[in-house]
């Protein structure tokens, strides 16, 4: 055995066996006929992930006669031992009921004698899986152990359903005869078996689902040349970009502020650049932005103008701290708003050097929307896998964690599970009371203190770790905030996303700062990195959180950001709201966040991404976020004819006819995209006045037409034109209006 094989919570794994001809070959023996044996395994996942060998053996149809038989039953002299499977659950098996098939035990010198039945039938398995496993229960007395080697193993009857078994002792593990209920035999093995952690299994089942990842930022060399464009600066130019703009000879109009620019004569600029002050308030920051983006997104006479959002030291792009929250915070916000109006919007983390605002231009063209300049160097974010040693959890079973948040359904499933899986004995959690959970904590074995307090409270806060005993110091803070209020159908107003951001930022930022140097352990969420409809307001929370593990690291302090996708409290999938990303299972969240003390990250990104998806995307040419572009093969062309609709040639086609006509035309490209989202078969009807609501469009598929209908017009629709509430008939209108006018 190689390496184990731990079988996902939910989807599946592939399996390749292959054997050797055996022709003359290294495990040929008398007359040529032993075989060798390779099995490999990857996720199912549809795309080219790499191969892992797990075993390897070797196979012969030459099989010695057995010289035993246990027709006499049970042995004189066994003594009867009990079967519980509840004592093996305490040891660290947990066996289904299919499994559940040892029924007697005996023990007799140095040998145990158990009978093992199947509850299913035999079907066409030589020996069934569930069969084989209960026959080693019977030999687990110790912890949990893997088995390493399978040798001598030999088969002389099939098909059975109940088995007598002996086990005795060999060198390394336990000798194995089973037979049939008349005593015959059945088959015969060696079994080799090491002792092992349950957390290193689930760093081995972390590791396989693929579903652990840090964000890293490549070198990304530019191939296309700059525009001919104008370029408006608004309000203060604290980095001036304005001045170092002009340097680079690029045309550039300064404006006090943004009624300024929209109360101007002239052209509209193509690009509209926007500076986030370092180290400001973080509330007031975004507020002040998701403002300026909302005026933005209501303004016709800026519709066709880019805007581009620069901060500093907002991204670990050139040096791993990028702790600038405010700055961080608007990159979150801004990438939910990329989800919502690709193409528009652009983020540069910039340092002001003159070689960057001379690549400035040319590295917007180049189909990046996010990007970092550092003296003219242009680096863009990738998502990467990452490998955890398994080290263990975050906690030490003799101190004490404290949990902000352990009431919500993320919290109260990772206090179980250091309770229950790693011994932890002295929890402190923060906020609403839970009574069920304590009760279930505490028949557990752990010493559970409900602190009804404000996580936000300073003072309290500090009294609470104060007084926690000497002998049991504060070792580990969980922070799980409460989910905030992304409805998923529109983003939340500026004051609201301020009043959000200050109590869910200014928690982490007080736990940063009061928790001396226990190890930080934040739950923000993969909006943060990846954008997402309707995920203002997580996004940007989730952005500042992973900023300050990223400084208290860089300070010197232990702190880590687990950056979770969705998942299923109940066990049970769902469908994610986020195209490319499937839902984690329970188990796989707490083996998730096992693995993530295993490496040296200060943010990981934990969620199950679908790369079969995202592959089939970007095969049908469309954009995905940054983040994931290293993950699959990105076709580097174009199909002939497949970009972006002319805006003029469908004006020009629409002019020339009649408005039946017109509205036909426009109406049938609206049906045409309806049928490709909804997966419409050629004969069905689409409606003209039924409410997209109503034909099953959820905030995905509005948002993946709006798009579609964006690429088929050559246009770019607003969040109001294409809708929940809109029908067909509605956005008809729309598009005359758009491309015709009166």
């Amino acid at each position: 055995m190689q390496a184990p094989l731990v079988l996902p919570e939910h989807g599946a794994v592939r399996l390749r066996v292959e054997v050797d001809r055996g022709a003359g070959g290294e495990h040929s023996g008398a007359g040529g006929r032993a075989r060798g044996v390779r099995i490999d395994a990857r996720p199912d996942s549809g795309t080219d992930s790499s191969w892992t060998c797990h075993a390897t053996g070797v196979l012969d149809v030459e099989a010695p006669a057995p010289d035993w038989d246990l027709t006499v039953w049970p042995p004189p002299g066994a003594q009867p031992v009990e079967v519980s499977y509840d004592r093996l659950a305490a040891q660290g098996y947990h066996y289904g009921a299919v499994f559940q098939g040892l029924h007697k035990l005996w023990r007799h010198h140095n040998h145990v004698y158990a009978e093992v039945t199947l509850p299913t039938d035999p079907d066409t398995y030589t020996i069934h899986p569930a069969l084989l496993d209960a026959t080693l229960h019977a030999g687990l007395t110790g912890g949990p152990a893997l088995a390493t080697s399978w040798r001598d193993v030999t088969v002389y009857a099939v098909g059975a359903s109940a088995l007598r078994v002996r086990i005795g002792p060999s060198r390394t593990g336990m000798s194995v005869i089973m037979a049939d209920t008349l005593g015959d035999p059945v088959a015969d093995l060696v079994v080799d078996t090491t002792p092992i952690e349950p957390g290193e299994l689930r760093a081995a089942g972390a590791a396989q689902i693929g579903a652990l990842y840090r964000e890293t930022w490549v070198d990304h060399v530019g191939r296309s040349l700059p525009r001919k464009a104008n370029w408006a600066v608004l309000g203060a130019d604290p980095l001036g970009a304005a001045t170092g703009l002009t340097a680079a000879g690029v045309p550039v109009t300064a404006y006090p502020d943004l009624d300024a620019l929209i109360e101007r004569d002239g052209d509209a600029p193509d690009y509209l650049v926007l500076t986030v002050p370092t180290g400001a308030d973080v509330a007031r920051t975004v507020r002040e932005v998701a403002h300026q983006l909302d005026v933005l997104s209501t303004t016709r006479a800026l519709d066709a103008a880019s805007v581009v959002l620069l901060t500093t030291s907002a991204m670990p792009a050139f040096a791993r701290a990028g702790a600038d929250l405010a700055g961080a915070a608007v990159w979150g916000l801004v990438r939910s708003a990329q989800a919502d109006d690709p193409g528009r919007l652009f983020l540069a983390d910039v340092d002001a050097a003159d070689a960057s605002w001379r690549i400035l231009p040319r590295a917007l063209t180049d189909g990046e929307p996010q990007i970092a300049l550092r003296a003219g160097r242009v680096r863009v974010p990738r998502l990467s896998a990452c490998e955890s040693n398994g080290r263990g959890p975050f906690a030490e079973a003799e101190g004490t964690m404290l949990v902000v948040g352990g009431s919500t359904p993320m919290g109260a499933r990772l206090v179980r599970h250091v309770v229950a899986e790693h011994g932890m004995r002295r929890l402190l959690l923060v906020g609403a009371e839970d009574s069920g959970l304590t009760a279930e904590l505490a028949a557990l074995g752990a010493e559970v203190t409900i602190a009804t307090c404000d996580p936000g409270d300073r003072p309290a806060l500090r009294k609470l770790i104060d007084g926690l005993p000497v002998e049991h110091p504060l070792g580990t803070v969980v922070y799980v905030p409460q989910e905030l209020a992304d409805d998923g159908r529109s983003a939340p107003t500026p004051d609201a996303l301020a009043d959000a951001l200050r109590t869910t930022v200014g928690t982490a930022e007080i736990l940063d700062e009061e928790c001396g140097g226990a190890h930080l352990v934040l739950c923000s969420s993969l909006a943060g990195t990846l954008g997402g409809l309707a995920t203002t307001a997580s996004a940007a929370a989730a952005a500042a959180l992973d900023a300050i593990a990223r400084r208290r690291r860089s300070g010197g302090d232990p702190a880590t950001s687990l950056a979770w996708g969705p998942w299923a409290p109940s066990g049970t999938p769902a469908r994610s709201g986020a195209a490319g990303v499937s839902m984690l299972g329970a188990r796989e969240v707490v083996a998730l966040f096992d693995a993530a003390r295993g490496t040296s990250e200060a943010v990981l990104v934990t969620a199950r991404l679908d790369l079969a998806e995202l592959d089939r995307q970007a095969r049908a040419g469309e954009v995905l976020p940054p983040a994931f572009r290293s993950l699959v093969r990105v076709p580097g062309k174009r199909p002939a004819g497949g970009g972006v609709v002319s805006t003029t040639s469908l004006r020009q086609r629409l002019a020339s006819m009649g408005t039946a006509d017109r509205d036909q035309t426009l109406f049938d490209l609206i049906s045409a995209q309806i049928s490709a989202v909804l997966g419409l078969d050629p004969g069905d009807v689409v409606p003209p006045d039924q409410m997209f609501r109503d034909l099953g469009f959820d905030s995905l598929s509005i948002l993946t037409l709006r798009n579609r209908l964006n690429s088929s017009t050559g246009l770019r629709l607003d969040t109001s034109s294409v809708s929940h509430q809109s029908t067909p008939d509605d956005v008809v209108q729309h598009l005359r209006q758009a491309l015709l006018g009166n």
